[in-house]
């Protein structure tokens, strides 16, 4: 049976995961506590992959975990055939520049983490992202394949892997491509490997958060589903009680 397969490569994966990472996500957690209890915040920035919509706002979860994310949008549409005139600063990258000002307009600040989710690691604002952080003093935390990684050309002009760029890497443990069981007739592995590795990387982070907060005292809030009656109203005041109360 395929779905027994399945289940059993992801038990094999859990059980890697904790052999070889284990000690990786317990100095991460450590990062996070740290910067919780000394007034600091705690960001995830996701190219898509499970790790920021896995964790945030979910009943059961910590409520201090935030998405980090931007846009940016110029309304100032010309003709087609204007379109193709040089650029008053044909050095000036615009994908680079955006990601900067993201950082620096946002809340983060020097002394909080920031968790980074790409399976390739190889795009240029993934890069660029990490990059910035540091620059301002903001701690990086990476989940991403080296296997995968390391096997394809970076997209950013210094030619770094996003797993390259951090202050902690975590390996997903992601194959290239994702997909890690090969099935007769398909020119391409199935079932992506990445998604579930890092939600179960996130929650075991959380989970050592949790236990180092209690060790020094403090009870890091835990958010209620806000499909149990009450549960909405609940969030709403624990979120008020956070911002009188910085970083739980």
């Amino acid at each position: 049976m395929l779905a027994q397969r399945l289940l059993n490569n992801f038990r094999a994966q859990f059980d890697q995961l904790e052999k070889e990472q284990l000690g990786r996500i317990d100095q991460a957690a450590a990062m996070v506590a740290d910067s919780l209890l000394n007034g600091g915040a705690w960001h995830v920035h996701d190219t898509g992959h499970i790790i920021d919509r896995e964790l945030i706002n979910r009943g059961g979860g910590l409520a201090c975990i935030k998405a980090f994310s931007w846009t940016f949008t110029v309304n100032d549409d010309v003709p087609a055939c204007r379109k193709g005139r040089p650029a008053a600063d044909p050095d000036y990258d615009v994908a680079l520049e955006t990601v900067r000002l993201a950082v620096r307009a946002s809340n983060v600040r020097a002394g909080d983490v920031m968790v980074i989710g790409s399976v390739s690691g190889r795009s240029l604002p993934t890069v660029e992202l990490a990059l910035e952080c540091r620059r301002i003093g903001c701690k990086v935390i990476v989940i991403s394949s080296e296997n995968y990684s390391s096997q394809v050309e970076s997209r950013h002009p210094s030619g770094k892997r996003l797993y390259e760029c951090a202050d902690l890497f975590i390996d997903n443990q992601a194959p290239l491509g994702d997909g890690h069981i090969q099935l007769e007739g398909y020119d391409v592995p199935l079932f992506p490997l990445s998604g579930i590795n890092a939600a179960m990387i996130m929650w075991m982070m959380v989970a050592q958060v949790i236990e180092k907060m209690q060790a020094q005292g403090k009870m890091p809030q835990i958010l209620k589903s806000a499909n149990i009656d009450g549960g909405a109203e609940r969030n709403r005041r624990l979120t008020t009680e956070i911002v009188n109360e910085v970083g739980y």
